[in-house]
């Protein structure tokens, strides 16, 4: 495993103009008038790890013969301890404490959660290219403020949920969904108030428990909470978005000569939804192969699994790239 530089938007959208290869107004197809979705599950709330059954992500995963990792389980030197509980009288909190050992292994279970490779609330929402993916209604969802570019009772027909858009990555759900996962509050408590040794214990068995999963799983990120990689994956969507309006407005003349009169509104660039399904496989190697690279980390405790193998020469640190393909 190599740990790369860190990922520049330019390794996905050049500088050029406009190029008939990529241009998603040069190629045919077969115009939509469906609405955008919203994403599902919302693997990208705010807060505790929802119970999931892998929603309609995980569905259209398995109908694409893309099924989680066969590993179901870890073994830690870690074992259970007592369950604490912490909070108010009226409403306490619990936690489950864990202790080290040194001679047995214990078994934990592994279930794995379907990522959205494109995130479509914390990354596309919002971003100059929903503009240009359908009409009002269809991008309602995802538009904020802002005003389509595409004739009305048109769309490119794009799925955030699509199988194209989603991998299974390693999660602590099966913990979390049982009150097993150390929550941050709790091991608050437990470091202040309970027992110091308890809580630091507590706490080393969450990145234990993250490397035993992501080596269970063949070297795929652990997935949990993913803010910079989300930004990261808003500054190329961003990019994208205004290379469209500059081939909208200038460089592409299918796209001109679809230009409704007294209205910026043009013809749907259905080559898009395969643009957009371009960078989730570029996302996709940079998860689950044999180079990761910042900011593009499903969780604060892979980026810190990351830098530790780093530190032990398990894992080089390169100018390594990865597979990256160009998609505008």
């Amino acid at each position: 495993m190599e740990i790369g530089e860190e990922v520049a938007v330019s390794e996905f959208v050049s500088e050029e103009l406009h190029n008939e290869k990529t241009c998603p107004w040069h190629e045919q197809g077969d115009a939509h008038s469906q609405k955008m979705l919203l994403q599902n599950p919302d693997d990208d709330a705010v807060g505790g790890m929802a119970p999931t059954d892998g929603g309609v992500l995980g569905r259209k995963l398995k109908d694409a013969k893309n099924h989680p990792p066969a590993a179901n389980k870890v073994s830690l030197m870690f074992k259970k301890g007592e369950v604490a509980t912490y909070g108010s009288v009226k409403r306490p909190k619990l936690i489950q404490t864990y202790e080290r050992q040194d001679e047995e292994e214990e078994e934990y279970a592994l279930q794995y959660a379907p990522h959205h490779l494109i995130p479509g609330n914390e990354s596309l929402k919002g971003t100059s290219v929903v503009p240009f993916m359908g009409d009002e209604n269809c991008i309602a969802d995802y538009k904020k403020s802002m005003s389509s570019y595409i004739k009305a009772g048109y769309s490119i027909g794009y799925d955030i949920n699509a199988a194209e858009n989603g991998e299974w990555l390693p999660s602590p759900y099966a913990l979390s969904n049982c009150n097993e996962w150390p929550a941050d509050l709790g091991l608050k408590y437990l470091k202040k108030r309970k027992d110091e040794l308890i809580g630091e214990e507590t706490e080393a068995f969450k990145p234990a428990y993250v490397a035993a999963a992501i080596e269970a799983s063949g070297g795929r990120q652990f997935h949990m909470r993913h803010m910079r990689y989300s930004e990261k994956v808003t500054e190329i969507l961003q990019a994208i978005g205004e290379r469209l309006a500059v081939m909208a407005d200038d460089s592409c003349p299918l796209a001109k000569k679809s230009k409704a009169k007294d209205v910026d509104e043009f013809d749907p660039p259905l080559g898009l939804t395969a643009r957009l399904h371009s960078l989730s496989q570029n996302l996709r190697g940079l998860l689950t192969k044999s180079v990761w690279r910042p900011p593009l980390y499903t969780d604060s405790l892979t980026q810190e699994y990351a830098d530790e193998m780093v530190h032990q020469k398990k894992f080089a640190r390169s100018k390594a790239k990865g597979s990256i393909t160009q998609i505008l």
